[in-house]
């Protein structure tokens, strides 16, 4: 039964999520879709979209928006 076990955790790590470009850019957007909607009341939903098409929200753009106030975000970019 342990075995059995075993073979399944290993099956489903192997199996997961990997950490590739798209998930840092999903977790890039989420973070600083929040910051924006906290700040400026921008539904996250039309963020998201936004930062999908756009394709060039990043570290440095979410390191830019966690360092300003909420009156300076327009200034990242």
């Amino acid at each position: 039964m342990k075995r059995i076990l075993l073979v399944s955790a290993v099956i489903l790590f192997l199996a997961g999520p990997s950490c590739d470009s798209d998930s840092e850019t999903t977790q890039w957007c989420d973070q600083a879709c929040q910051i924006w909607s906290d700040c400026t009341g921008w539904e996250v939903d039309a963020c998201m979209s936004e930062c999908r098409a756009e394709g060039d929200w990043d570290a440095s753009y979410l390191s830019c928006l966690q360092a300003q106030s909420c009156n300076d975000l327009d200034d990242c970019g």
